[in-house]
């Protein structure tokens, strides 16, 4: 454990405007800091660590972060993740998002700490290096990176009161786990970014829709193929991996912009116009986007007020039917309890 010098957040706002939010700031003291990396002094380790604090801090004026129990810094981002003790019993240890498309860098790790639920912020050092840079968009990046993973601290905290215990209950029911976990991320990183969107740069629209235009082009490409390698190898679990990568995974990724549009207050035809105009011309995933957006509207008009996780149930039969739109099917056989994978190949 390292220690932490306090620091002033490079915010625009005056010194006095910034000692009244941080006297309401809900960021913990107590807070555990682990700085991993080669640095020689304990200044350069405050160089590194002092700015994520003083933004945490500002964040906690208008977030709940009481229940963050730690933030690590480290510059083998991977394995400070996957070394994160999560209280999950035999839980797989993590890894963070990687793929075409890109690569994560920041994370808020839900925790279990005797029965209740905390977070452990883990950020690749070069987030809090890009906090101090001269460059404008760099750190304006950093910024808003940090913002969202408070943001997910802040839904831990909501969760933790509205749905106590469900982290470690997950339903049993195959189809039923393998549904809500994709539902519940995707209302995850809604939440986070809605939560975050006021500190977001000018340009995070604009550049997240084209990656998400990319998606959507070779969604159907990505989908065909996973189906299409069951004629190779027989691997039912690969193509159901495959197909969620290609679809499920997307519109998990479709939340950071949907939800950061309606943080602001605005649509996502005046805020990523070439985003909704693929959108539409993909005629079989239009529906499925107009019933994915009314679900996390309702979700979040009645954030905070939930009483079970029945909540998330409008949300998962949009995945559903995203994932048969992709040509996969979860089915049983009269008098059988176990759940099948059926695959049909999209015409179009």
């Amino acid at each position: 454990m390292t220690d932490v010098e306090d620091g002033s957040a490079e915010s625009g706002l005056s010194e006095e405007e910034i000692a009244i939010l941080l006297e309401k700031s809900t960021f913990p003291d107590n807070v555990k800091w682990l700085i991993e990396g080669n640095y020689d002094s304990q200044e350069k380790v405050n160089e590194i660590a002092s700015p994520v604090y003083s933004f945490l801090q500002l964040f906690g004026a208008f977030l709940n972060l009481e229940g963050i129990e730690a933030v690590t810094i480290a510059a083998d981002y991977k394995a400070a993740v996957a070394g994160v003790e999560r209280g999950f019993g035999d839980a797989p240890a993590l890894s963070p998002s990687e793929d075409v498309f890109g690569s994560g860098s920041a994370m808020a790790v839900p925790v279990l700490r005797g029965g209740t639920l905390k977070t452990h912020i883990v950020l690749h050092s070069g987030i809090a290096q890009g906090l101090v840079s001269t460059e404008k968009k760099l750190s304006g990046l950093a910024v808003h990176l940090i913002a969202h993973e408070a943001g997910h601290a802040h839904d831990h905290e909501i969760e933790n009161r509205n749905l106590p215990g469900w982290y470690s209950n997950f339903p049993p029911d195959y189809r039923e786990r393998r549904l809500f976990l994709l539902a519940h991320r995707c209302w995850a990183e809604y939440i986070a970014s809605h939560l975050s969107s006021r500190w977001g740069t000018d340009s995070y629209c604009k550049e997240y829709s084209e990656m998400l235009c990319s998606m959507l082009s070779t969604a159907r490409q990505r989908g065909n193929a996973a189906l299409d390698g069951y004629q190779q190898d027989k691997d039912i679990g690969r193509v159901e991996r495959g197909v969620i990568e290609a679809y499920g995974e997307f519109l998990v990724r479709v939340s950071y912009l949907v939800g950061h549009v309606h943080g602001l207050g605005k649509s996502v035809e005046e805020s990523a116009p070439e985003f909704l105009k693929l959108v539409n011309e993909a005629t079989w995933f239009t529906p499925i986007f107009e019933r994915y957006e009314a679900n996390v509207r309702v979700l979040q008009k009645s954030y905070g007020a939930w009483s079970g996780i029945e909540v998330f149930e409008p949300l998962k039969q949009t995945f559903e039917l995203l994932l048969r739109a992709g040509g996969m099917t979860y089915y049983r056989l009269p008098f059988d309890e176990q759940w099948r994978i059926g695959l049909n190949r999209p015409a179009n």
